[in-house]
């Protein structure tokens, strides 16, 4: 094994958590705190992805918008949405927060 490799992996800082384990947390606290439209809309963006790198993407950006839009949303999930860009960003994605939808 190259050294490099064998160090990146042992001092790797990514987030122990898949984008799924996140989106499933975010998905309940989105219901148990009645903010159901937010949720859907983030389920129709789930929905429409192909690839797990698309749902990464898409989903990071679609709840980095709605906290942009409702401040309820990032008092709420706000923790979990840095926890899933970290995620989205240590895969080489790049979210961000789409000022027209």
């Amino acid at each position: 094994m190259d050294i490099f490799l064998l160090l990146k992996t042992l001092f790797d800082k990514t987030p122990t958590r898949n984008h799924l384990e996140i989106l499933d947390d975010i998905n309940k606290l989105l219901s148990v705190n009645g903010l159901h439209e937010e949720k859907e809309q983030l389920e129709l963006e789930i929905s429409a992805s192909f690839t797990g790198s698309e749902l990464c993407l898409r989903s990071a950006s679609k709840l980095l918008t709605l906290q942009d839009k409702n401040k309820q949303v990032n008092k709420i999930v706000g923790h979990l949405t840095r926890e899933l860009v970290s995620y989205c960003r240590s895969n080489g994605l790049y979210p961000k927060v789409n000022h027209e939808a």
